[in-house]
């Protein structure tokens, strides 16, 4: 009986459901239930992640630190004309492979330099993994289901946050789940039916590869070899796997993704680059030694909680199943081969995350598609029950379709209690901004209560409905006015200091903290220094106007250099813009002349440093034509 409903309750399939000639648990073609054409499951997640990710792209400034990394850098390709070798403050910038580099610029010579162009085609890489998940629920679940799957992931807190700025984990999750995505594919239909999507399992790593490097190989295969130990197949049943992959022209298809740019940064850079990449970058930073500061192993379980609200309440009935079938029973049926092996990557990348050194919120991004899909199913049973009025043996469908009803109110009532304190702490807010507050907040609340008042009265398939069009038109609301609000707040006296010096100076200097916005608004170098023994008398006087931008806390540092005398230029907030005359600023090494000595190098590979994250490029770099290239002191 357990098994039986297992795999209802999963793939959507029983016997009488197999038509002739398919294979057991595969459903040919879509299952359409009544309203839920692929049409229109389709437009609704288009317009979903239309008003969740789009409307005001621009609205707010660079996020530092992380976004502002890749919109600069965006912008340094262009003007530098080099779409090769990542630069960011004009020297090379040797975090990250090319991708996120190539998608920003792109965007930039389209729609020309902005934050919204930077912004857009991470949103719309978002919105296609929404729609990538939708397809492989439908495809191997039903229409419905692959809805269901499509809106948790859409709506989720955490990628909801992510996908309206241009950081480089949107398109490295995407590019993952496309390969793993359609390796379930693979292992879950008729050759005939799936006999392209293996290009498309490596042309997705290949991608992922040219976005974050090695880690996408490594997550992959770790997520093989974890599906391996759930199914223990026969030799037989192994090269039939592989035969459905195309291994050897796989394998093919990957280099030719990815070696041409490995092969020309190589020759740009005399190998550097990829050395510094793949040996600081990666293995370094794996084992903590990039980034002060250790992160528990658990840093990422209240991450994924809050992230995946509500839905991650329903992750473990639908982990359940997935982890009660292994074996024969996933050798024998296509469909929950394909689950398991996204189940597998979930669970393998989850762990890998929780084990390393270097722990950041947006690392465990790629694990949102695979558990959207579970959740998408699960929910899809549960209104297969209520539909049918039937219950499991212990009622547990009933139980968890109260949680999701319960957990979507309490959502409502926090997002109203946020109301009543925003309006409170943020009383400067125009009337405009508090309309849309209140509007977006006002219909959280009441979309909650609606749906669980639809919940009691025995209509759950109309309850989730609500509760779905809830959660995406007032998120797309508060998104858009949050995200204005906060960042304006945050990063909007930066961004207007920045703007000033660009325009008036030769040389921009900051003091005390490295943020690379202020590169971005000021259009060129800024020369980041902590130390105030940094600041030398010019030994002969020049034309070079230069200026520091610095906090109001930092200030005081600044005061104790003898004969220093700072000239207000412009004040916005916490930030300040000050000329100074006979002086200039130490500048410390660049990242290439650092990394090219042996010594130091190995140093930093073992950690044994003070300092932190040293690919931070603080220093005003070289490249292009700019006063720093005509004339440096070099420490």
């Amino acid at each position: 009986m357990r098994s039986s409903t297992t795999r209802e309750s999963l793939s959507g399939t029983s016997k009488s459901e197999i038509g002739p000639g398919s294979e057991p648990g595969f459903e040919p073609g879509f299952e359409t239930e009544p309203g839920m054409k692929p049409s229109l499951a389709v437009g609704v997640l288009v317009l979903a992640c239309t008003l969740l990710y789009f409307p005001g792209l621009g609205s707010f400034p660079a996020v530092n630190p992380a976004e502002a990394y890749y919109v600069e850098a965006g912008r340094e390709m262009v003007e530098l004309g080099n779409y090769i070798t990542p630069y960011l403050n004009y020297q090379i910038y040797f975090s990250k492979p090319i991708m996120t580099f190539w998608l920003t610029a792109a965007s930039y010579k389209l729609f020309g330099v902005s934050e919204a162009a930077a912004r857009l085609p991470f949103a719309l890489i978002a919105s296609a993994m929404v729609l990538g998940v939708y397809l492989f629920v439908s495809r191997i679940k039903s229409v419905r289901a692959g809805a269901f799957a499509g809106l948790s992931l859409a709506a989720s807190p955490l990628l909801l946050l992510i996908a309206r700025e241009s950081p480089i984990d949107i398109a490295f999750s995407a590019f993952l789940a496309l390969a793993v995505l359609a390796t379930g594919i693979c292992l879950s239909s008729p050759v005939k039916e799936s006999r392209y999507s293996w290009t498309l399992i490596y042309i997705g790593l290949g991608l992922a590869v040219l976005t974050k490097g090695p880690a996408a190989v490594a997550l992959y295969l770790m997520a093989v070899a974890l599906f391996l130990v759930m199914t223990r197949p026969g030799l037989k049943e192994l090269g039939g796997w592989l035969s459905r992959l195309k291994l050897l022209p796989g394998i093919a298809l990957f280099l030719a993704v990815i070696l041409p740019w490995h092969a020309a940064v190589w020759m740009q850079t005399e190998g550097l680059f990829l050395k510094v990449f793949f040996l600081y970058e990666n293995v370094a930073r794996y084992a903590g030694h990039t980034n002060m500061g250790k992160m528990s192993v658990w840093f990422f379980i209240p991450v994924l909680a809050a992230g995946f609200f509500p839905f991650v309440l329903l992750l473990f009935p639908a982990f359940k199943n997935a982890l009660s079938l292994s074996g024969k029973r996933l050798r024998e049926d296509p469909v929950m081969r394909g689950l398991a092996f996204v189940f597998a990557f979930a669970a393998a990348t989850f762990t890998f995350f929780s084990f390393s050194g270097t722990k950041l919120i947006t690392y465990i991004l790629p694990v949102m598609a695979p558990i959207a899909v579970f959740v998408g199913i699960f929910i899809d049973s549960l209104c297969r029950s209520a539909e049918a009025n039937k219950s499991d043996d212990n009622g547990s469908l009933a139980i968890w379709r109260k949680t999701f009803s319960l957990s979507v109110l309490v959502y409502g009532l926090v997002a109203a209690a946020g109301l009543v304190f925003a309006l409170f702490y943020f009383s400067t807010w125009n009337v405009l901004v508090k309309a849309l507050a209140v509007i977006g907040l006002t219909l959280f609340c009441v979309g909650s209560v609606i749906q669980f008042r639809l919940f009691r009265s025995g209509a759950f398939v109309k309850s989730v409905s609500v509760a779905f069009a809830t959660m995406v038109l007032a998120l797309s609301i508060l998104a858009n006015t949050g995200f204005h609000l906060f960042y304006t707040h945050q990063e909007g006296d930066l961004m207007k200091v920045s703007t000033k010096a660009g325009k008036i100076s030769d040389r921009v200097h900051m003091f005390g903290v490295f943020m690379p916005s202020a590169i971005y608004y000021a259009r060129g170098p800024v020369n980041t220094f902590f130390l105030t023994k940094q600041i030398k008398p010019l030994t002969a006087s020049d034309a070079i106007r230069r200026t520091i931008i610095v906090r109001d806390r930092d200030l005081p540092k600044l005061s104790e250099v003898p004969g220093l005398v700072l000239e207000p230029v412009e004040k916005a907030g916490q930030w300040g813009l000050y000329r100074i005359s006979g002086f200039e600023v130490e500048k410390v090494m660049i990242l290439e002349d650092v990394f090219r000595m042996p010594e130091v190098f190995q140093s930093l590979m073992d950690g044994d440093t003070s300092m932190g994250p040293l690919t931070v490029p603080y220093a005003a770099g070289r490249a292009g034509q700019n006063s720093w290239s005509k004339a440096e002191i070099d420490r």
